[in-house]
């Protein structure tokens, strides 16, 4: 059996001279690459949009409509409660996750910049506790069982 060496190339800066585009377009991927990173992590270390809305003053306003309404006893009263706050609460995840925003009560909010979605947030609730059966009659203990 004949034992067969062979030499290695050795690798020089004469061998490296003569791919230096080959080298040049590697180091530029690499380089495009480590970019891409940064920015990719630049990106994701964004601070969220903080947004607002004025719970207890939604809370205070809607408590008095309720208990204003001569008609309404002190179950339907509890009852116009939970199916608000039910409501409130779904409606205000959906607008945060839609608008990829933090939510918080605004009275938690003591400085910065922060959007304030309380108009919007009235509005929608108005028209969910209207298309959801606040009136009085049958369907109120149901829907407030859906809103849940």
């Amino acid at each position: 059996m004949t034992e067969h060496t062979s030499k290695r190339p050795r690798l020089s800066w004469q061998t490296l001279r003569a791919y230096k585009t080959e080298v040049a377009v590697f180091l530029l991927i690499v380089n495009l690459f480590a970019i891409g990173g940064l920015l990719w992590k630049i990106e994701q270390n964004k601070p969220p949009v903080i947004a607002t809305v004025a719970v207890g003053q939604l809370s205070r306003m809607y408590g008095q409509q309720f208990a204003a309404d001569p008609t309404n006893t002190p179950e339907m009263i509890k009852l116009k409660t939970g199916l608000f706050m039910a409501t409130t609460e779904k409606l205000i995840g959906q607008a945060a996750h839609e608008k990829g925003m933090v939510v918080f009560a605004r009275e938690c909010v003591l400085t910065g910049d922060a959007v304030d979605l309380t108009p919007q947030i009235t509005a929608s609730v108005d028209q969910a506790l209207k298309t959801g059966g606040l009136q009085l009659g049958e369907g109120t203990h149901d829907t407030l069982a859906a809103a849940r």
